[in-house]
């Protein structure tokens, strides 16, 4: 089931041209065990994220254009860490905003994070929030995925904000 609602999404965001009708995000969550990271990336409609940045005080950061603020790294990353938490073991784990990049279709943005010295991905609590405070029919889709094997997907909405799980 959730591979066919996956689908359909993937088909609406592939075919959708002009201002979208639906209100999604992709995250990707790769765990490292070498390295003991757990790498993000968050792929993000520019229109919706630059509404969500105005309840930060953020007006006009023209994100993805030449006119782009100075300071929209500062507001995005922010933003973020208030939206999507990883906990671990009762500990909330601080993930550290690297940057982003335009999409291929120049509607979206890919915002990349890390978060370093995670001995395991046992006992994982993940809080993805994203725009859930600007749009009733948000769907925060999650995909997680370990070195050694483990393999999930979760769909985040305005009721179902906060999904538990382990590498194990």
């Amino acid at each position: 089931m959730i591979h066919t609602y996956l689908s359909v999404l993937l088909f609406s965001c592939l075919f959708g041209f002009g201002d979208h009708d639906f209100h999604l995000s992709k995250c990707e969550i790769n765990y490292k065990s070498e390295q003991q990271s757990i790498q993000i990336s968050l792929h993000i409609f520019i229109d919706d994220l630059e509404l969500g940045l105005e309840q930060l005080g953020a007006d006009s950061l023209y994100v993805g254009t030449e006119k782009e603020e100075e300071d929209a790294d500062s507001y995005i990353g922010k933003y973020i860490n208030r939206s999507l938490k990883i906990n671990s073991d009762g500990m909330d784990l601080q993930p550290t905003y690297l940057g982003k990049e335009l999409s291929a279709d120049l509607m979206a943005v890919w915002c990349y994070l890390e978060i370093s010295d995670v001995a395991s991905c046992d006992d994982l609590l993940i809080t993805n929030k994203l725009l859930t405070e600007l749009y009733d029919d948000q769907k925060n889709i999650v995909a997680f995925n370990s070195d050694i094997g483990t393999k999930q997907y979760f769909i985040f909405d305005q009721v179902d904000k906060t999904k538990s799980f382990s590498c194990e």
